[in-house]
């Protein structure tokens, strides 16, 4: 009676690459997968197969690669978007947008990339709005009021600190005056 030998994905591989050389190392690696793991969706497997080809990447650059071959037609930080929901499902949509700006723009500052987040999800506010938002969650220690001041300033560098608490006092307070 013939022994049974278990399947090992690395042999999976071996193989495709001989019968199928104009698929690259990572396409293989899928077939081979989805092959021993049906019950795994499409993302699963090339995130398991990444992590075997490149065991220095973090689990969220991995998924970021796999989404990109997936889903071509998306940009890198709706990929990153869409990847770390679903590492994290606790998670606001907000706080994923944050870590995954953090990550490819390491030179922006953490208030720059929760405007760019917000923009992409909220593209019904004014950036103002966005930048009030986006300080609520930084800053929470701050009053509204010195949130709208410190975003002002960012957006109207040109003006005096007393405009820019005139104009975010005039949409915080919309029955004030305006200081002179």
């Amino acid at each position: 009676m013939e022994t049974q030998i278990p399947l090992h994905i690395e042999d999976w591989t071996i193989a495709h690459r001989a019968c199928y050389r104009h698929m690259t190392v990572i396409e293989d690696w899928t077939i081979a997968h989805r092959a021993c793991y049906p019950h795994m969706t499409v993302i699963e497997d090339w995130t398991i197969a990444l992590r075997a080809c490149y065991p220095h990447r973090t689990v969220i650059e991995d998924w970021t690669i796999a989404h990109r071959a997936c889903y071509p037609h998306r940009t890198v930080i709706e990929d990153w978007t869409i990847a770390h929901r679903a590492c994290y499902p606790h998670r606001t949509v907000i706080e994923d947008w944050t870590i995954a700006h953090r990550a490819c723009y390491p030179h922006r500052t953490v208030i720059e990339d929760w405007t760019i987040a917000h923009r992409a999800c909220y593209r019904h506010m004014t950036v103002i709005e966005d930048w009030t938002i986006a300080h609520r969650a930084c800053y929470r220690h701050l009053t509204v009021i010195e949130d709208w001041t410190i975003a002002h300033r960012a957006c109207y560098r040109h003006m005096t600190v007393i405009e820019d608490w005139t104009i975010a006092h005039r949409a915080c307070y919309k029955h004030g005056r305006c200081a002179k």
